[in-house]
């Protein structure tokens, strides 16, 4: 599949840095008018999808084309919301680094990232660094098990970190 040029996309779409949001201002048929019509529809999971040339494209991808010049492999939302694709909010990074981004497992039973519940009333804190468990400790309270991975997540992680303390989930 040969993907659109930044120079095509351009010709098509007004990409708005600041708002994120896409306009049209040309379309391949000459049957459809969608001059100044905003696009982009919700799609999978929250992120925001563009159809050019009756192919689908991520939005967050096709603002980084238009600005940037080049097709991404990953792209990730800073602040988590997918729909956000303000430029300001997008960033290169790796499948790794996407994944240290995440908010907290819909399954998590502690209500913390990276703490789990123990049957002795402890609370173990993990965290995954290179594929691999890394042990932090068990503590009684579920908050110093946070913090106890938060700072680990922070060390290993940097920008990529999505803490406990980030989701508001700690203070």
């Amino acid at each position: 599949m040969t993907l659109p040029t930044q120079a095509e996309l351009k010709l098509a779409l007004d990409y708005d840095p600041i708002t994120g949001t896409f306009t049209w201002t040309h379309h391949e048929s000459v049957y459809v008018n969608v001059r100044g019509k905003q696009t982009g529809t919700s799609g999978s999971r929250g992120h925001r999808h563009i159809v050019f040339k009756e192919k689908i494209y991520k939005a967050h991808h096709v603002a980084w084309v238009i600005s940037h010049g080049y097709w991404p492999s990953k792209v990730d939302h800073e602040d988590n919301d997918r729909a956000n694709n303000r430029l300001i909010n997008l960033r290169e990074a790796t499948s790794l680094q996407n994944q240290q981004n995440r908010t907290i497992s819909k399954n998590n039973t502690s209500g913390y990232k990276g703490v789990i519940s123990r049957k002795n009333g402890k609370f173990e804190a993990k965290i995954i660094v290179n594929k691999r468990y890394t042990y932090l400790g068990n503590f009684d309270d579920p908050a110093e098990a946070a913090r106890a991975y938060d700072q680990a997540a922070v060390t290993h992680f940097g920008a990529f970190a999505r803490t406990n303390k980030s989701l508001g989930l700690i203070p």
